[in-house]
């Protein structure tokens, strides 16, 4: 299907051991949930991509501490969306999926929904200020995660074999296909030219294989 893909099985086994332990008692109680107050309802338009760690991150932490939450898939999810759906019905009591409506759609209902106080968007930059106006009209809470363009910036006085070592892993991570990549390096100019020779070096020695 559209939506099938081959992983490798380390890659494969962290997209479930990863969501799994931030839904874990010890994690949850870390964060505090308890001490959160519910804003009221909660609309999440998830990604494509990362759905345990996004679940696990925005879906379980909005419901646990008190909201209406209702989720929406992306429809290129053919195969896993009514997997994640059941899922979520199952264990998370109340949860509401919307999947008769377009995303676009799905945005436009929630920031016009008085019982929905936030959104949350995983998207895109080019689409997302066309929501502006509504947003601030009706004074909804808009959390959003696009591509953005992450820096790294190494100080003068940083470590520069963990500075290469952070640049490798954050900018190569998944092949380069992370929402969080580094995309841009501040370099301070005392140290920019053995920051950048380490890396040259480390880069040229690597091999494509599993990201």
């Amino acid at each position: 299907g559209r939506d099938t893909l081959l992983l490798p099985k380390d890659i494969a086994v962290r997209e479930v051991e990863v969501p799994a332990r931030l839904c874990s008692l010890p994690v949850l109680a870390a964060r505090d949930i308890r001490n959160a107050q519910p804003c009221g309802g909660v609309a999440i338009l998830m990604p494509k991509n990362s759905i345990g760690l996004t679940i696990a991150k925005a879906v379980v932490g909005a419901w646990l501490t008190g909201n209406r939450v209702v989720v929406r898939f992306p429809t290129q999810l053919v195969h896993s969306a009514p997997v994640f759906s059941e899922l979520l019905r199952t264990h998370l009591p109340g949860i509401e999926i919307v999947s008769d409506c377009s995303g676009p759609q799905f945005l436009s209902n929630a920031l016009r929904d008085a019982g929905i106080q936030a959104v949350v968007i995983y998207g895109d930059d080019s689409w997302i200020d066309a929501y502006r106006p509504l947003a601030e009209s009706t004074r909804t809470r808009v959390l959003f995660e696009g591509p953005g363009n992450d820096p790294l910036i190494v100080g003068a006085d940083a470590d520069i074999d963990a500075a290469v070592d952070a640049a490798i892993r954050g900018g190569l991570m998944n092949g380069g296909q992370s929402c969080s990549a580094f995309e841009r390096f501040f370099v301070h100019r005392d140290v920019l030219a053995n920051f950048v020779g380490r890396l040259a070096t480390r880069v040229a020695g690597m091999r494509i294989g599993p990201p």
